[in-house]
């Protein structure tokens, strides 16, 4: 009797949850999967560090790469613009080329969420990516008058790093942050919106709540005559950047068209975000062939690292062997916020994976200096990126700049980026692509 073939795989999208979930799957079923990766753009860049590249191109030259992904059997450059059952329509980055079917046994959707300019936009080519980012670092780091809207995570963070690049007495006025709700990381508790503000504020920023802007859904540069945009409260602003520091929803558009000559998949695959409706084996509802991750998943958890390697472990249990695996509830919300990469960081105990008394004892009693008795800390501060002031002053609560300090580190280590596959020894990044080319 002959051997079966070996199941034929597709993953579609190239970040983080696609690259974990294919080292499991090539970990735990080597040559029975046949894996193919429909990879969007020639490069894959580190989502980690998306607001820095605004302001900063070697961040997106240093964090990101050309490497293909480990485990691959056949990688197909192109953006997904249709499925049917058994098949990805693939539009070529050539657009010349007309559009392939790759067929499967089993799909991943990792295709993440839609966030124009903060991060590359899927068919984005090296060049159109790196004309965007110089053309907006030259405006946001040169003085001009910059808005930002979205006053989340995102938002906050991308504020403070345009006014980290001014110097220090030019930096009034330059930045408005528009929110819609009354207070910054409205998912959050009150102390760490009120704390942002504060940080954000004596940084220079201006901040408006409970406002959006309602002229204008895509981010815009202009280096000539600024741009007006209009409010939802009717009030007016002169820029010369606007930048939507939002995401815009699942990358799954494709999902709902037909593939060429196919059907349709069946309907209720989506929600009204545009996430695939999943079970608790991260399996859509609506098609058993289809499992999707992280953003584009409709599990209320966010798209935090612990998350994402949870959910790919599940995924590629339930492919190896089908409802074997339920997902488990994952951490809530973000478990720290940055104001800025060299100002500001702060810890939120109550988000981690700790039962409340150890993350009180870890995060808020133990810090500096009752946090240098500690053996396997103070290696860190000695050989790994852990900032003396990390986790903030004994008895105090866990922020200041030793967590952005500590950050910045694991950045600068890579640490991140080798643990999500972006980086593997021997192999190009983007830095190296960049210079050949």
């Amino acid at each position: 009797m002959s051997d079966p073939k070996p199941k034929r795989i597709v993953v579609v999208g190239a970040g983080a949850s696609a690259r974990i979930v294919i080292k499991l799957l090539k970990k735990t079923s080597g040559d029975n999967v046949d894996i193919t990766v429909v990879q969007p753009n020639t490069f894959a860049s580190l989502p980690f560090y998306q607001t820095l590249v605004l302001t900063d191109r070697e961040t997106l030259v240093g964090n990101s790469t050309f490497a293909e992904i480990e485990g691959v059997n056949k990688t197909v450059y192109g953006t997904a613009v249709g499925c049917s059952d058994g098949q990805v329509a693939v539009q070529p980055l050539d657009k010349s080329k007309s559009v392939e079917t790759v067929p499967f046994d089993t799909l991943v959707c990792a295709t993440g969420f839609a966030f124009p300019v903060v991060c590359e936009t899927p068919g984005q080519s090296q060049a159109e990516r790196q004309a965007e980012i110089d053309q907006y670092a030259k405006v946001l780091t040169s003085g001009q008058n910059v808005v930002v809207g979205g006053g989340g995570s995102v938002g906050v963070e991308l504020a403070a790093d345009i006014l980290e690049k001014l110097p220090a007495d030019s930096r009034k006025g330059k930045v408005t942050l528009i929110c819609s709700s009354p207070k910054l990381l409205a998912s959050q508790a009150d102390r760490y919106g009120e704390k942002c503000k504060e940080v954000l504020e004596e940084l220079g920023a201006e901040i408006i709540f409970n406002d959006r802007v309602s002229s204008q859904n895509d981010s815009i540069v202009s280096e000539g005559a600024p741009i007006t945009l209009t409010l939802k409260s009717g009030k007016t602003l002169s820029c010369n950047a606007y930048v939507a520091a939002y995401a815009r929803g699942a990358n799954t558009s494709w999902l709902t068209t037909a593939a060429p000559g196919g059907s349709p998949l069946p309907e209720g695959l989506l929600n009204e975000k545009g996430q695939v409706i999943v079970n608790e084996y991260m399996q859509s509802a609506a098609y058993d062939k289809l499992y999707a991750m992280a953003a584009t998943s409709d599990r209320a958890e966010p798209s935090l690292f612990p998350n994402v390697e949870s959910q790919a472990a599940t995924v590629t249990k339930n492919i190896v062997k089908p409802n074997s695996t339920k997902q488990a509830p994952g951490v809530p919300n973000a478990m720290y916020q940055l104001v800025g990469h060299d100002t500001f960081g702060t810890a939120m105990p109550e988000n981690t994976p700790l039962p409340p008394v150890c993350a009180t004892l870890c995060c808020t009693w133990c810090g500096f200096p009752c946090n240098m008795l500690c053996p396997c800390f103070c290696l860190g501060v000695l050989f790994g990126p852990c900032d003396p002031m990390v986790c903030g002053m004994c008895c105090a609560h866990p922020e200041g700049k030793g967590l952005a300090n500590t950050l910045k580190g694991t950045k600068d280590m890579k640490m991140m980026a080798a643990n999500a596959g972006y980086h593997v020894k021997g192999k190009p990044g983007f830095g190296e692509e960049m210079e050949r080319s």
